[in-house]
């Protein structure tokens, strides 16, 4: 229940893979600037699969990226397929913002402090 992961960029697609394919191990997750293909849902059956019931049992997850970072349109794409299989989540967008550090550290004070509430 107090397990949390988070990556960004690289390690955001880390986190895609590991949590997506483990979603018992994790309660918390957080995807800065890294997003998934067209398939998730069928790259992670364990995740999207059942109705995604394995997903849902999430307290938060949250996905960020900036408006003008590269990952922009996978993050989208992730939020969207989140929101196709009914799993709460917030998807963060911020104006004026690269695929660069200046964003994750903005990243980092949006979603710590709603992090085990």
């Amino acid at each position: 229940d107090n397990r949390a992961m988070a990556g960004l960029s690289a390690g955001g697609a880390a986190t895609v893979n590991t949590v997506f394919s483990r979603p018992e191990l994790f309660s918390h997750v957080v995807i800065m600037s890294a997003g998934a293909g067209q398939n998730v849902e069928t790259l992670y059956p364990n995740f999207f699969g059942n109705n995604a019931a394995g997903a849902k049992q999430f307290k938060f997850v949250w996905v960020g990226a900036g408006d003008q970072d590269f990952a922009l349109n996978g993050s989208r794409a992730l939020s969207e397929s989140l929101t196709k299989a009914g799993v709460r989540h917030e998807f963060v967008v911020n104006e004026g913002y690269r695929h660069e550090w200046r964003l994750w550290r903005l990243h980092v004070t949006q979603f710590v402090p709603k992090l085990f509430r």
